[in-house]
């Protein structure tokens, strides 16, 4: 079984470095089984991450591609999506250098259940970024930051 986490408790809105927009930090793994990728606890920024995720695996199912490689941030893990029937084929990796790529986990999970959980977080994050108002403005592109 595989889960992504998201802990709403550590959720922070950071300036970016020319301060023009927010960014949002938090804590962002996954569980699987009894292991954690890239670790428990990991912090990352959830919206850019999750929006990529998304996106390229939207890619993958409509056929546009025939896997994709989606990245954390803050370091060197990722995870590659590929189709196979209903499912997704996922290896998560850690690249601890530009030579060697190590596959730490392999997982086949259903395409739907692999939206829904990816779905469950994006709307957490919805929820959260409306208790920041200057976050939900840029999230509208309305108004000067």
């Amino acid at each position: 079984m595989i889960d992504l986490i998201i802990n709403p408790k550590s959720f922070e809105v950071l300036e970016s470095p020319t301060g023009e927009y927010p960014l949002t930090f938090a804590e962002i793994y996954f569980q699987i089984g009894d292991e954690f990728f890239p670790e428990k606890s990991w912090g990352d920024f959830v919206t850019i991450l999750l929006n990529n995720w998304i996106d390229n695996i939207l890619f993958v199912i409509a056929n546009k591609t025939q896997s994709a490689r989606c990245f954390f941030m803050e370091g060197s893990y990722c995870f590659d999506i590929k189709p196979r029937g209903n499912n997704l084929l996922i290896h998560f990796i850690e690249n601890n250098d530009c030579d060697h790529e190590k596959i730490v986990h392999r997982e086949e999970v259903f395409v739907i259940d692999f939206m829904k959980m990816l779905q469950k977080n994006a709307a957490l994050l919805v929820r959260l970024a409306k208790n920041h108002p200057r976050l939900c403005l840029e999230f509208l592109g309305v108004g000067q930051a």
